[in-house]
């Protein structure tokens, strides 16, 4: 989960974050970013689906909520630790992916580094109608994974789903469709606290009879728990399973 607004209070006070954001609120003004203008529409993209009233996190979706937090924010965007999100950029790609680009970083960090300003109200994006977590989907069979995993029959694959991984662990999927290129599912790299344990794929993959996923871990850490996600051809809806639980060769 996202941390409270009191865990990071009490982070801020032993660390002197809070001060230096404070002091912060006195500088002067060097930037043309404005939160209005810029900062906030990232923010709505990013940050909102939590950091929104009942969205899990403290509400972020002003600048009076904002400003006071600016340093810490620029920090937080800055080692990447927010917002939470373990699957690492540009290998596969997710639904509501929800971590920053390298521009995105720089418009927040030049904005704090320039004092922060808000800006002409006139410039501010309308928030939507509806806030909220999105990471959900419709139910699906769930599959082990296994070094290697093979599917005995054509399958939609529409996610990952992480039961555990060790703090500081990784492992990388693939899928190698019989006579076709590897494609990379995702690379998980550590374990943030408060990112997704569900990773829906932008596009569902189709496999074919006999295609295999492959997972790799280094040989030092121990195997994570990780299920993929998975929907069945109409025409095999029995034929990889055997009571409940798909056949992983």
């Amino acid at each position: 989960m996202p941390l409270s607004r009191a865990s990071l209070l009490s982070r801020f006070l032993t660390t002197g974050h809070l001060a230096a954001s404070l002091a912060f609120a006195h500088d002067p003004i060097t930037t043309p970013l404005t939160w209005n203008r810029e900062i906030s529409r990232v923010f709505q993209h990013r940050c909102m689906n939590c950091h929104c009233p009942g969205g899990g996190a403290f509400s972020l979706t002003s600048f009076s909520d904002v400003r006071p937090w600016a340093v810490a924010v620029r920090e937080a965007v800055g080692a990447r630790s927010m917002p939470p999100w373990n699957a690492v950029k540009g290998f596969g790609e997710f639904r509501d992916e929800n971590s920053l680009t390298q521009e995105e970083i720089g418009l927040i960090t030049g904005w704090v580094n320039g004092g922060a300003p808000e800006g002409d109200p006139k410039d501010a994006a309308a928030l939507p109608a509806s806030r909220g977590p999105r990471n959900s989907e419709p139910a699906a069979r769930a599959l082990p994974v296994q070094r290697v995993t093979s599917l005995s029959a054509p399958a939609t694959l529409i996610g990952v789903r992480i039961r555990s991984l060790p703090p500081d662990g990784e492992t990388r999927l693939v899928l190698q469709q019989p006579g076709a290129d590897l494609i990379p599912l995702i690379w998980i790299r550590g374990a943030a606290r408060g990112a997704p344990t569900n990773y829906y794929f932008r596009t569902p993959v189709r496999t074919v009879r006999g295609a295999r996923i492959l997972s790799w871990t280094p040989a030092s850490q121990s195997l994570p728990r990780l299920e993929i996600l998975i929907r069945l051809a109409p025409s095999s809806s029995h034929g990889p399973f055997r009571g409940h639980s798909p056949v992983a060769e």
